[in-house]
């Protein structure tokens, strides 16, 4: 059974005349980070950023450049603050101003290709909690090429806990776990979260199909991942996260008043949002963890591939 919020999650399509009151990024060292921000920086009337303050690596001093008139800030909580500030005065622009960029709603786009994990499902959780029926989220991602430098498996993870704002409270916590599991390039970490969740059904699912040489590289870092005879494994297009979203929101919805559901979102951006469009709609059945090498992962450079992947959220809209 469904919870609130409810959500409306549909396909997007950049058009020349389209507006946005504000762009909510994050200014980190790879190069990609900004991607979004110089596509459709004439689209964006005001920009709000977390910066990772990652002086001298990779391409963080130019990144930091290009984001030097945006509202910033290195801490997590004081984001959150302005966020609310900021919807708080976009909303009103948008509800008197008779050229407001959509007359009675606000239009924000959120760049979540360098994003980690709690700053997104800070950014889901007060969505889904402020959020008015005729505002409108568009989710951009920024994919990677191909890079042989890229970073592949890690040593044991420093972080291991549920997201921040998605921890979930089950109705009956005697109900068997599932946990769905998005895998990438860390099958350590995979690991390490069954292990420690020990659910009694696990499914992965993986990336395909964006480009043969991923495919490659996954299949063989995790060629030897343990699957019971209770697990199974499925796959999803990375450029479809709509798809994607329902593949998850459908699992969800037929068991939810049978099991809890943890989802595991490592891999592409993409699985970590669909999850989490999923689980806040679901607080007594789903919960995200977060699974991370912390400040032992090494930086790593990665370059923007193709046109920005998106995906429409509206808050309080019953789904299609």
């Amino acid at each position: 059974m469904r919870q609130e919020p409810q959500l409306s999650v549909n396909r997007a399509q950049f058009t020349s005349s389209e507006r946005f009151d504000r762009l909510v990024a994050v200014v980190g060292y790879e190069e990609r980070a900004s991607t979004a921000y110089r596509s459709l920086t004439n689209s964006v009337r005001d920009v709000t950023a977390f910066d990772y303050q990652n002086s001298g690596i990779l391409s963080y001093d130019s990144n930091r450049d290009i984001f030097a008139s945006a509202w910033s800030t290195s801490n997590p909580i004081e984001l959150m603050h302005q966020l609310q500030s900021d919807y708080t005065n976009d909303r009103n622009k948008a509800t008197v101003a008779p050229s407001a960029v959509m007359a009675g709603g606000v239009r924000w786009l959120i760049d979540i290709s360098c994003m980690d994990r709690d700053i997104l499902g800070s950014i889901v959780r007060f969505a889904a909690d402020n959020f008015k029926d005729t505002d409108v989220l568009r989710f951009v991602y920024s994919p990677a090429a191909f890079s042989e430098d890229m970073q592949g498996d890690v040593d044991n993870p420093r972080v291991n806990r549920p997201v921040q704002g998605l921890e979930g409270w089950p109705a009956d916590p005697s109900q068997e776990l599932h946990a769905i599991v998005g895998l990438g390039f860390e099958r350590t970490l995979a690991l390490a979260a069954v292990e420690t969740l020990e659910p009694g059904k696990a499914l992965y699912f993986h990336p395909q199909g964006f480009d043969r040489r991923y495919d490659a590289e996954f299949e063989m870092i995790n060629r030897g991942l343990f699957i019971s005879e209770f697990d199974s494994m499925r796959s999803y297009s990375l450029s479809e996260p709509l798809s994607l979203y329902r593949m998850l929101e459908n699992y969800t919805s037929a068991l939810a008043h049978r099991v809890r559901i943890v989802f595991v979102p490592l891999g592409p951006k993409v699985f970590a949002l669909a999850s989490m469009l999923v689980a806040v709609q679901y607080p007594s059945t789903c919960s995200v963890w977060r699974v991370s090498p912390g400040p032992e992962r090494r930086p790593t450079q990665r370059r923007a591939l193709g046109p920005l992947i998106a995906v429409d959220v509206r808050v309080g809209v019953p789904d299609n």
